[in-house]
């Protein structure tokens, strides 16, 4: 998908979407915080609401 500078500008100001990218770092790492699972499974959640809807 090309994404119009728009676009790309807003993703890049998301700041939920820069706290994603940490918190799988961490968990890759092996270095996980509880707030990281928190944040994943609440993204896990929403994406299947917006997909069941």
């Amino acid at each position: 998908m090309v994404l119009s500078n728009y676009e790309f500008y807003l993703n890049l100001g998301n700041f939920a979407d820069f706290m994603l990218v940490v918190s799988w770092k961490r968990m890759t790492l092996g270095e996980k915080i509880d707030s990281d699972e928190v944040l994943l499974k609440h993204e896990i959640l929403e994406s299947d609401l917006v997909i069941n809807l």
